[in-house]
């Protein structure tokens, strides 16, 4: 780990509300940069793709799609796709959908939306470092506490 990245923050993707199906992905970072200086770069990096991800992309119930113009936005603005959809039928499915124009996108998952996120961070603050932290949970049971 780097000396630079003292900063630890949570990313919660998915229902953290618990309004909904209650259904969250969480993701530890250690970053050179403070949660707020992270949002403030997101927020920079919205202003120069001209949309904002978190408000407009997997918003209602099972939408888990981002579509071809924001996926073309999002390559012209340097998003590297094997970066960003890490398995290999993702990666087809946007070579696809690319080739066709389909208007309707690509389905994401969990880490793609959280490797897209980290890419407007970036974006928008291109001194952004971080490394996903990884064994520093502990599962305590409780499984029955909810119902």
């Amino acid at each position: 780990m780097s000396n630079k990245l003292t900063n630890v923050t949570t990313l919660v993707a998915g229902d953290w509300s618990g309004d909904g199906h209650s259904r969250t992905d969480t993701t530890v970072i250690r970053s050179n940069l403070t949660s707020e200086q992270i949002g403030e770069a997101y927020e920079a990096g919205s202003k120069k793709l001209g949309f904002n991800f978190i408000d407009e992309v997997a918003v209602d119930y099972e939408d888990n799609s981002l579509d071809l113009e924001k996926l073309q936005t999002l390559i012209a603005a340097g998003m590297n796709v094997e970066e960003a959809f890490k398995f290999e039928y993702e990666i087809n499915e946007v070579k696809t959908v690319l080739k066709d124009e389909d208007p309707a996108g690509i389905h994401l998952c969990e880490e793609s939306f959280t490797d897209i996120y980290f890419f407007i961070v970036k974006l928008g603050n291109e001194d952004f470092e971080y490394e996903i932290s990884k064994g520093n949970s502990i599962n305590i049971g409780g499984y029955g506490l909810f119902e």
